[in-house]
């Protein structure tokens, strides 16, 4: 059968196959965004679709999307009608009023295969309000203050309604400087052009009309004030700049006006590491200090406030002359140096009898130097050892014996100080009697 149209009804066939299909494109492509109070620290923005909507399928492809680089969006949805679903984005941290991107991209409707691709760029216009400042107290002479609004301000607004009694620049907080992208428009950096004043108040002034990104205008002003640090000082040193005659042992020691949170002690020629303790930074040195020598140190220190102090001595070591004696850094191995004044002569490898820890780190001197025919007078190979006035001994170890003083012919002691025998010899002989062993 052969099927015959007219001209009239193809135009109207023509005619309604397009209304079809520009409704079907029209549904598929519009919603409608409407944004709530935002009451409650939650933007809820209610999104009206022309189709009634698979309330499951739909919101799997949903996105939410803010303005704030590396700020994840939290929000969760529910649904009002079959044709409308309210997305809540949760906004009880600061800022809000943030511009967030709503899409749902091929969202299933429930007439399959009819999906819907929406987006939408909506805000919550609120007033600007200066929430906080950070810090309000002790802020560091060399910045930064930073001011905290509860929205994101407009720049041109921000400089024309701020004001600060301190002499400095604002700026927005920037994340990754150079990139507009990453500036902060909720807070600003006051920077000083110069320093602050040390334990000084300014004061900063917000005026009424201040406008927000959102567009949303600010009925009233605000004046918030803040105190500077106060200044880091030395209250302790030691050794004192210029001392002539400080013992090889001592430690470099600094105590501040104020509780520490860095701290770099340095000393020329010396490697060694800074400790801190509240107001004190110690310098603890690997080695010790040689006699007769000039050193130089360099203080750097920063206050729990930010404060920062440098500052550089010098100091003497006392002078030994020619005088033998030895250095001894604790540890298994333990490393033993014979020094004549300033001068190295020998070093040794030795090991402790005792841990490390329990041997005090002190300047000891000799009291006695002996061998074993005291005790073995028979004995065919006496070993020589040589008592501190710590009770500790230096002595050698016979091959296949063990540490039993009364077995190998020495008298008691705290703890040892064990080296091979001929390094234990050649200190006998080179070193004098009534020596000193500064232990580090």
């Amino acid at each position: 059968m052969l099927f015959k149209m007219t001209y009239t009804q193809m135009k109207t066939f023509l005619l309604t196959a397009l209304t079809l299909i520009t409704v079907w494109l029209f549904m598929g492509h519009y919603a409608r965004f409407e944004v709530g109070d935002g009451s409650g620290g939650r933007v809820a923005v209610n999104v009206s679709f022309l189709a009634p909507m698979n309330r499951e399928r739909a919101v799997e492809r949903l996105t939410v999307t803010g303005e704030t680089p590396g700020r994840k969006v939290v929000y969760h949805t529910r649904w009002i009608s079959r044709n409308t679903v309210q997305v809540i984005i949760d906004e009880s941290e600061y800022p809000r009023g943030l511009q967030y991107k709503i899409t749902f991209r091929k969202a299933r409707a429930l007439v399959p295969p009819f999906t819907v691709s929406v987006q939408k760029e909506v805000r919550l216009s609120l007033p600007p309000k200066l929430i906080a400042l950070e810090p309000s107290s002790d802020v560091p002479t060399a910045g930064p203050l930073v001011m905290v609004f509860n929205t994101p301000v407009e720049p041109e607004s921000f400089y024309g309604h701020v004001s600060t009694t301190a002499p400095g620049n604002f700026s927005p907080l920037t994340a990754n400087p150079g990139e507009e992208d990453s500036r902060d428009y909720s807070r600003w950096v006051l920077e000083p052009r110069e320093r602050f004043e040390n334990s000084s108040r300014y004061s900063i002034k917000v005026a009424p009309g201040l406008r927000g990104t959102g567009g949303g205008v600010a009925g009233d002003g605000a004046e918030l004030s803040f105190t500077t640090a106060p200044a880091l000082e030395i209250a302790g040193l030691y050794p004192q700049p210029f001392s002539p005659s400080v013992w090889l042992s001592r430690s470099i020691s600094v105590t501040a006006s104020h509780p520490l949170k860095e701290a770099v002690i340095e000393v020329e020629g010396i490697k060694g590491a800074t400790l801190i303790k509240e107001n004190t930074a110690v310098f603890d040195p690997d080695g010790i200090l040689m006699p007769n020598s000039k050193y130089k140190v360099s203080l750097n220190l920063v206050s729990e406030c930010g404060e920062r102090l440098h500052r550089e001595f010098s100091f003497g070591t006392t002078n030994l002359g020619s005088r033998r004696w030895v250095g001894v850094k604790l540890g298994n191995p333990c490393s033993l140096d014979v020094y004549e004044g300033s001068k190295p002569l020998k070093s040794f490898s030795g090991w402790l009898s005792i841990p490390a820890e329990k041997i005090p780190r002190v300047t000891m001197y000799e009291t006695k130097r002996g061998s074993s025919k005291e005790f073995l007078p028979d004995d065919p190979s006496p070993i020589g050892y040589l008592r501190l006035n710590a009770d500790i001994m230096l002595h050698p170890m016979r091959p296949g014996e063990d540490h039993s003083h009364g077995l190998i012919g020495l008298p008691p002691s705290y703890g040892c100080i064990l080296l091979n025998r001929g390094d234990m010899d050649w200190i006998l002989h080179n070193v004098p009697e009534k020596c000193m062993v500064i232990v580090h």
